[in-house]
């Protein structure tokens, strides 16, 4: 598999500059045999592409590419929806978006496409593959080393490579014979990468199946920090690199010192307050009978009230001051004369 100490170094040495300005992504729905599938955009898409045609390039592993047209308004949206990718089933494929001027967008993730049910293949081209282009010694690929490559035109190829969820860039041409090329792998290490052969005299277009390469390899096609001393540089190119960068190491230091420096005055802080509370427990004389509430040899005055007035009085019943009346209750019957006796 293909890493270098350095991101920086790497895309400075591959001159991949205008490559970091790619911050479009693409992503695919579940992808099915001859059925449409809806492709999704994550980012913006630069000004200067609202009126550019636009394409998406599907690379199939070990195949040869297709570029299908997308529609006027895939500048202005957020997703485009495909007919149908020309791609037979159990394929596994990568995909950029492309304008006139080359790639614009992340590489994509690696898909595979499922069968269907029933199956259908009708969208897919009556045309044998034939391979035009072959990596010699393909289990040996590794980080910046020479690889050769055969091929049937009269031209070599331009070769490029893809990183799924990574960047593509081309690869340098180093020397070509008859029907033999050699480009420098520029790659990064412990990371898979395909690459795609662009034919230069009408041969078919070709793509590779999905690569690794050694852990272990040299890094002189990446700039080295200091190339005063050039045996020494290759030394430690050669030495593997410590998985914690210095920057690492700096902030770690820098934080547990700064935790350190906060824990010290809160640890004394919290000492002095207990000592402080010791101290106070310690020197008051409490006693709890004077909690208690004393007897007290006051005696409130009682103060004698008289006898309650008499109710008042407001006469007899049926007595009207001027008048009288006829035979009261009270009358005894000898005085009355209209009483008699029984």
């Amino acid at each position: 598999m293909f890493v270098v100490p350095s991101w920086l170094f790497i895309l400075l040495s591959l001159g991949l500059q205008a490559a970091l300005c790619h911050s479009l992504k693409l992503n695919i729905s579940q992808v099915t045999e001859c059925e449409p599938v809806f492709v999704s955009f994550r980012g913006q898409f630069n000004s200067s592409l609202q009126q550019v045609p636009l394409s998406l390039q599907i690379f199939p592993f070990n195949s040869t590419p297709s570029l299908i047209p997308l529609p006027s308004y895939t500048a202005n949206s957020t997703g485009v929806n495909v007919t149908f990718l020309p791609i037979p089933a159990n394929t596994e494929f990568v995909a950029t978006l492309a304008s006139p001027s080359g790639i614009i967008s992340v590489v994509s993730d690696v898909f595979e496409v499922s069968a269907g049910s029933p199956s259908n293949t009708a969208c897919l081209p009556r045309t044998t593959f034939t391979p035009s282009f072959e990596i010699q010694n393909p289990a040996n690929l590794s980080q910046c080393e020479d690889f050769t490559v055969s091929y049937s035109g009269q031209s070599p190829p331009v070769v490029e490579l893809f990183n799924p969820r990574g960047h593509a860039y081309t690869l340098n041409l180093t020397s070509s014979a008859k029907n033999t090329a050699t480009y420098n792998l520029a790659a990064i290490r412990q990371s898979q990468i395909m690459l795609s052969f662009i034919s230069t005299d009408g041969v078919q277009n070709q793509t590779s199946s999905l690569l690794t390469g050694d852990a272990f390899s040299s890094t002189s096609c990446f700039p080295q920090s200091n190339k005063t001393d050039q045996n020494t540089s290759k030394s430690k190119s050669d030495t593997p690199k410590s998985s914690i960068s210095k920057g690492t190491i700096i902030g770690l230091s820098v934080g547990l010192g700064a935790v350190a420096l906060l824990a010290i005055p809160m640890v004394w802080l919290v000492v002095r307050e207990r000592r402080r509370r010791r101290r106070i427990a310690t020197s008051v004389d409490f006693d709890g009978s004077q909690m208690e509430r004393q007897p007290s040899s006051y005696i409130p005055a009682i103060e004698k009230k008289g006898p309650s007035p008499p109710p008042p009085f407001f006469g007899y019943p049926g007595y009207t001051e001027g008048q009288y009346v006829k035979d009261p209750v009270y009358v005894s019957e000898k005085y009355s004369p209209t009483i008699r006796s029984k």
